[in-house]
């Protein structure tokens, strides 16, 4: 373990002189922001995300000015392992604490990429700390239930929300009805009840009551720029289906690059046969435990598949794979469990049969089918459409950047185009509403809520050209059985 956590410091110290590690929006936001609060300013100008992440770097911009968040990010990884380990004596009692230390540095250094998850600084560094907390805390309150593991619990979840405010919302989902269970157990009075209730709520209180007054500094009465964006932009659960073989199981064919999770993370199929297997099977004191952690994780998997701004190309491109990567430790564990089920002639049964049904899930790729032509005219700029595409459907344009730029900066500007599709005297924009998404012979837009009925209109921004006397033609997405195929046959 020593070891491991010498060879990610070593990382961390000599990754900032790797191409690119400041070069990423995010990461110079969070440089910015932790330079201004060291200097005690407090200007919006300055700030984009919730000010608690860059607020741990702070101290550090003078201590270690080439790399403020290494530190921080260190320590918040080992916590996370402490407390991991923790979690996992409750979830496989019969296990020594070491295969659990064992799983959480598979899953945080088992590849450059994964490592590169911890050293490039992200949010969710600052958060994981809390929400590895705030379930072995909940699992504590289930064995015995009190009124300072109440106020403890809450605390440490409103914590979270100062990091990633839908982190904190996973949490409460699942962290809320488990400590009501164990409330409702028998043994406790109607005095303790509400005592534990207040006092849960008083945590809760006391956290976000800190992390509003942090807000208030920088960013006044606003929401900032980060929630603002964020909200607007939310979270579509009819997209889960398409979204799960899109990014879990590959996009191909329907896009021509990109890979699933899975091809990266090879552990992930026997990881969620385990989750499957760690609720039926767990003996009895730690089926509860169990259900929790399972059910935390999947609601985290869930809710961020189905973010409007998820997409198979930020996955690896942006590294956006690390909204999921304090989960990753947690599939390890149960991938685990479930090869050691398979070498047991009394758990083996069950485990073939988990495993079997978890491949079922990752049997399904995306294609495009039923093309139809369904531009009415072009005017300039502007695509007029009998209606707009429903979600499910992508429109295929033959639009192109300008044929003078480099054919990653050509890609970037077919990504990151700011169209606007006008139905029923409704603007929806791109990222928010809708995406573009390159492909060979154009791009396709694909929409990301419901889109009104009526004719519409397609505004592609300059710098974007379009093919004439090519058609615009209108696909349904669909998940069609069968292997993925990397080769996009």
């Amino acid at each position: 373990m020593v070891l491991a956590v010498a060879v990610l410091a070593t990382h961390a110290t000599k990754y900032p002189r790797f191409a690119g590690f400041w070069a990423g929006v995010d990461q110079q936001r969070y440089l910015e922001a932790a330079r201004a609060l060291a200097s005690f300013d407090l200007s919006p100008a300055r700030q984009h995300y919730p000010p608690l992440f860059p607020l741990m770097a702070a101290p550090f911009v003078w201590l270690t000015p080439w790399q403020p968040f290494m530190v921080p990010d260190l320590a918040c990884l080992l916590v996370s392992l402490f407390l991991f380990v923790r979690i996992a004596a409750r979830l496989v009692p019969r296990w020594p604490g070491g295969v659990a230390a064992v799983c959480f540095v598979a899953a945080t250094m088992g590849s450059k990429m994964m490592l590169g998850l911890w050293i490039v600084p992200w949010s969710s560094s600052g958060a994981a700390p809390f929400q590895f907390g705030a379930l072995l805390l909940a699992l504590r309150f289930g064995e015995r239930p009190s009124a300072s593991r109440a106020a403890a619990l809450g605390l440490c979840v409103a914590a979270i929300a100062g990091f990633r405010p839908s982190d904190a919302a996973v949490l409460v989902a699942t962290c809320a009805p488990y400590a009501a269970w164990a409330m409702l157990r028998p043994g406790a009075s109607g005095h303790r009840r509400a005592t534990t209730i207040l006092a849960g709520a008083g945590g809760a209180a006391c956290g976000l009551a800190a992390i509003a007054w942090l807000h208030w500094l920088v960013f006044g009465l606003s929401a900032g720029p980060y929630i603002a964006e964020s909200a607007g932009i939310g979270f579509e659960w009819r997209l889960l289906p398409l979204r799960w073989v899109m990014l879990v199981v590959g996009p191909q064919p329907l896009l021509p690059e990109g890979t699933g999770m899975v091809a990266h993370l090879p552990w992930l199929i026997p990881g969620i046969a385990g989750l499957v297997l760690a609720i039926v099977s767990a003996p009895g004191p730690a089926r509860a435990p169990a259900f929790l952690a399972c059910a935390t994780v999947a609601a985290h998997w869930a809710l961020y598949l189905a973010y409007r701004d998820m997409h198979a190309y930020g996955l690896w491109r942006f590294y956006n794979i690390h909204y999921f990567k304090w989960t990753f430790p947690f599939l390890v564990l149960w991938a685990a469990q479930i090869l050691y089920a398979l070498t047991r002639p009394r758990s083996r049964v069950q485990a073939l049969a988990a495993l079997v049904a978890t491949l079922l899930l990752f049997t399904w790729r995306p294609i495009l089918r039923k093309p139809i032509d369904i531009v009415s005219g072009i005017e300039g700029q502007r695509i007029i459409l009998p209606r707009a595409p429903r979600m499910g459907e992508a429109l295929l344009l033959p639009v192109f950047a300008q044929p003078s730029l480099p054919a990653s900066q050509a890609w970037s500007t077919l990504y990151f185009a700011r169209t606007t599709l006008n139905v029923g005297g409704q603007s929806f924009v791109t990222k928010r509403d809708t995406k573009l998404l390159p492909v060979p012979g154009g791009a396709l837009l694909i929409t990301l809520r419901p889109m009104p009925p009526g004719p519409a209109t397609l505004d592609l921004p300059p710098g974007i050209g379009l093919e004439r006397g090519q058609p615009v033609r209108l696909f349904h997405q669909a998940t069609v059985f069968g292997l993925p195929c990397p080769t996009g046959c």
